[in-house]
């Protein structure tokens, strides 16, 4: 698993969102990551991955005026 993703999913397990985005200096590459993670819906973690895509769009949003 690349480190990236398993600090995401740490992040994640403790519900630190607002750490997430500071795991990469790509916002997308940790989108990417946490839209693999929401697949499986059995998981708390795909839910907890899906509120963080959430605020994740979020500040995407507010920086990046190509959207």
């Amino acid at each position: 698993m690349q480190p990236i993703k398993q600090e995401v999913i740490n992040l994640l397990e403790q519900k630190r969102y607002d750490e997430i985005l500071l795991v990469s200096s790509s916002p997308h590459k940790i989108m990417n990551i946490l839209i693999s993670l929401s697949y499986d819906k059995q998981k708390y973690i795909s839910w907890r991955a899906i509120e963080a895509i959430g605020l994740l769009s979020k500040e995407i949003a507010k920086s990046d005026l190509r959207l």
